[in-house]
Order: C-alpha cells, then structure tokens, then sequence
C-alpha cells in the first residue's frame, strides 16, 4: 500500500499545485467528458486525458479493494 502510494505522488507531482479534487481528476484523465450541440448536453464516460500511469495505479487500487471487499 505504501508503494502504491508513493508511486501515486510521485507521478501526480507537487499536489500544491492542484487547488480543488477536480483538478486531480482532470491530469490523471478520471474526470467525465461532456458532449454539447446545440441543445444536446450528453454526459460521457472518463476523458482518458492525462496521466496513464497515475490512472492505471488508481485501477489496480480500485480492483485490490474489490477483491478484498469480496
């Protein structure tokens, strides 16, 4: 667990720079896409904009906990 959280910083950076949750989501690339025209406004799945490694050490934590939950 230790690890893991290490590597997360480490690939996140200096956290000082992020001021809201939001921010976090959108450079590890978790945050919701969004589709507008015109009157359509469709909300979409994750952007998978960002960083890959911080988004695929963030799935391996999610999966460790479903398995352990199970």
């Amino acid at each position: 667990a230790r690890i893991t959280a290490v590597r997360l910083v480490a690939e996140l950076g200096d956290l000082r720079r992020f001021s809201t949750s939001a921010q976090i989501d959108a450079f590890v690339g978790i945050d919701p896409g969004r589709y507008q025209s015109g009157e359509k406004d469709s909300s979409l799945g994750i952007t998978k904009h960002g960083n890959h490694i911080a988004r695929k050490i963030l799935y391996r934590v999610i999966t460790q906990m479903e398995t352990v939950k199970a």
